[in-house]
């Protein structure tokens, strides 16, 4: 009897053991995985809009952006030493401000996040099963927005030839903890990734009656400002003139 019941209990054991195996090697099958992301047509389109969604909410602030003193990019000339008298807000550039600064600190992950999302993005979209034509054009706009995350941290965090950790693939969390690159590195990695998208055919011009995504007039303008801030004024100038020949202009008033 004692026999027959360790049977039928080693029995029972082996299926349960069998039934967590086997529910626990299940993938999930109605969310995207990091394994499926850019499989197909629709999951890079949307892997790519996530990429602009990381342009939202610059500024950390309780409303909506646009709600109240501290908005979209400008937030921090109503935070500075101009906007003190007109919205009362915690002077950012006083002596009390250390790097724990609430605003500050988001400011960082705001940036990272876009940083991390259009690396995940260059890396992908070439493997994806789509026209080549098109993946030249989404990692071009890829490109554009990795430029522009990674000047707001160089001029805002960039100090005395130090500038902020480089990241151009996707990584772990725990694995995001490179020292500072120089001011320069960063520059320099800003500007080959707008001269990239610029050289790319498929990007267009503008998107003046577009979708609002990413453009040459758009990338001209952001290595225009690379050029200033490397004090590079003939080549700022020259492509900011390509701005206006991309067909942006300045409004009349």
């Amino acid at each position: 009897m004692k026999k027959i019941v360790y049977i039928l209990t080693s029995a029972l054991l082996l299926n349960v053991v069998s039934s967590c195996s086997s529910i626990l090697d299940t993938a999930p099958n109605n969310t995207v995985t990091s394994g499926t992301m850019w499989t197909t047509e629709n999951l890079v389109d949307q892997g790519v809009i996530g990429v602009y969604y990381s342009l939202q909410r610059p500024v950390r602030s309780d409303g909506l952006i646009g709600s109240g003193g501290v908005i979209g990019y400008y937030g921090f000339e109503a935070l500075g030493m101009t906007g003190q008298g007109e919205y009362n807000l915690g002077n950012l550039f006083s002596s009390a401000v250390n790097p724990s600064n609430a605003h500050f600190m988001h400011y960082w992950k705001w940036c990272y996040d876009g940083v991390h999302r259009a690396n995940d993005a260059i890396l992908n979209i070439p493997k994806a099963p789509i026209n080549q034509t098109k993946k030249n054009r989404l990692v071009a706009e890829c490109k554009v927005l990795r430029a522009f995350f990674y000047m707001r941290l160089n001029e805002l965090f960039g100090s005395n030839g130090q500038g902020v950790p480089i990241y151009t693939e996707p990584v772990d969390p725990q694995d995001g903890n490179k020292g500072q690159s120089s001011e320069a590195e960063v520059w320099a990695l800003i500007i080959q990734d707008l001269t990239d998208a610029i050289n790319e055919p498929s990007l267009p011009n503008n998107q003046i009656r577009g979708e609002g995504r990413a453009s040459k007039g758009a990338a001209y303008a952001l290595r225009g400002k690379a050029h200033l801030m490397t004090k590079e004024y003939q080549k700022a100038t020259a492509d900011f003139a390509k701005v206006g020949e991309a067909g942006y202009k300045l409004f009349p008033n």
